[in-house]
């Protein structure tokens, strides 16, 4: 949360610096050091952090270092090959791609993040492998402080050279911040290392959950290539669910605008539709997954914990806490955006009209969080497949009734909201269904134990909220004033 509101405030001071063509600059870049991040690291982290898991279960400490270095040298090939690939194909990019040769510079200059990124997350999954997050969120934070830093002094230090100067040193500071963090988690490991609390190669007994007594451990007998295997195992298919989304949006962003235009509206009023589709609804109801994006890289390596000394009862117990936490996460941000959605709308964009849209997607603010942490349970119980498998099948669903209901004049692009709330629907609770046949007879039940009383909960928060926001609106003309008050109060119950 702390990353995330630091990279949202920093744009003020930025835009402010390099204008409107710089920022077009550094947002040409930036997508594409994200697609080949995605392509350099997806999946790599959560493989290592679910290998690591399952070698400290059995006490096998020389193994999860094995793992560890096996993966430094996987993200260093991939990391070195696809910084390269950015920095020596700049020049093209810039001219056969976005048709701006300005573009270069800033493509050059935040190239070589990613070689410091994708070895960063080799150390992040290790360390979320001991289930020890705080290295893992204080790099992040280390990470985005000097990015931000970096961002605005340099971009202010090179405006007076050009504003494609300006974007590049801004673009830099993917670069400063990659590197801080990493320096940051080599100082951990090299302290915990030196204090013995990592030492290598100790045979021991661990104990499960109902007291029996697991197996022994001893030293990793797997060769390096056999490493690799595993670690591909469960990369690749966790790699290819994270592709899903960013195609399905740039599929949404071509045919949600055709199909509004079937409906009866203009090539403008059809953008401006989209805009409050993609950006004013979405980021508010993505929001919430802040959190469970937390909870899903911390359940990985603790059910693949349990799951490695043979505690089938202590996986399903960790995965129905992880659902419980979700449901009181999910259900509450899900209701309330319906419950407030055009009085939220108003008071964060001044447009309670798009109220409409963000209230179709408040079910998919719910759903996305409930599938994160069914699939990552999934992915902790050895089947990274099968929320892949779910996130195809639910993409489909949402592009067909996109098409269909994004057509429907008097449903235009709410039709797209409510799609997106279904396809969702149908992953999570494919991935929910996949989770009960894993654990065995009786785990569906005590899964859907756990959405109940927040469930209830819940739908007491959402009436005093409305109740709240009417009364207090009425009776001090501020609307905006009475949503913040309703909120708070709705959170009591």
């Amino acid at each position: 949360m702390i990353s995330r509101i630091l990279g949202a405030v920093y744009r003020i001071p930025l835009a402010n610096t390099i204008g409107d063509e710089g920022m077009g600059l550094l947002e040409l870049a930036q997508p594409l050091y994200n697609f080949f991040l995605v392509a350099s690291v997806a999946g790599l982290p959560l493989a290592v952090s679910k290998l690591v898991a399952e070698r400290m279960a059995i006490g096998d400490e020389r193994g999860s270092i094995r793992i560890l270095r096996v993966a430094i040298m996987i993200m260093l090939c991939t990391g070195l090959a696809s910084a390269s690939f950015m920095y020596l194909g700049a020049d093209w990019l810039a001219e056969h791609i976005y048709h701006d040769v300005r573009v270069a510079l800033a493509i050059r200059a935040i190239a070589p993040a990613l070689f410091f990124v994708t070895v960063m997350s080799a150390f992040r999954g290790y360390f979320q492998g001991h289930q020890d997050m705080g290295p893992s969120a204080a790099s992040q934070v280390v990470e985005q402080f000097v990015r931000v830093g970096t961002m605005l002094v340099l971009a202010t230090t090179l405006m007076p050279r050009g504003v494609e100067y300006a974007a590049a040193g801004a673009a830099l500071g993917a670069v400063t911040g990659g590197l801080a963090g990493l320096a940051y988690l080599l100082f951990v490991y090299a302290q915990r290392m030196s204090r013995g609390k990592m030492r290598s190669g100790r045979v021991g007994i661990r104990m499960d959950a109902e007291g029996k007594t697991a197996r022994r451990a001893g030293r990793s007998e797997e060769t390096t290539w056999e490493l690799v295997a595993a670690i591909f195992a469960i990369a690749l298919p966790v790699a290819i669910g994270a592709s899903v989304l960013p195609i399905v949006r740039a599929i949404d962003s071509a045919m949600v605008p055709a199909r509004l235009g079937v409906a009866g509206f203009s090539a403008e009023n059809a953008t401006a539709l989209f805009g409050q589709l993609s950006g004013m609804a979405l980021p508010l109801a993505y929001f919430p997954n802040v959190l469970t994006i937390a909870l899903a890289a911390s359940i990985v390596p603790a059910i693949s914990e349990a799951l490695a000394v043979g505690s089938r009862a202590g996986a399903e117990r960790r995965a129905r806490a992880a659902m419980r936490l979700t449901a009181l996460i999910a259900l509450p941000a899900g209701l309330g955006l319906w419950t407030l959605s055009s009085e939220i709308c108003s008071l964060v964009y001044g447009r309670p009209d798009v109220g409409r849209v963000l209230g179709a997607l408040a079910p998919a603010s719910a759903f996305l969080c409930v599938l994160q942490t069914s699939g990552a349970i999934l992915q902790g119980m050895g089947y990274p497949g099968g929320p892949v498998k779910n996130l195809l099948i639910g993409s489909a669903v949402k592009v067909a009734c996109e098409w269909w209901l994004t057509g429907l004049p008097q449903l235009n692009v709410a039709g797209a909201a409510i799609s997106t709330s279904v396809g969702f629907a149908v992953v999570a609770l494919a991935n929910l269904a996949d989770v009960a046949r894993r654990l065995g007879r009786g785990a569906g039940a005590g899964l859907a134990a756990e959405f109940a009383k927040p469930a209830i909960s819940a739908a007491v928060m959402a009436a005093v909220a409305r109740i709240t926001q009417s009364s207090l609106a009425r009776m001090t003309g501020r609307p905006g004033l009475a949503t913040i008050a309703s909120i708070a109060v709705a959170a009591v119950p």
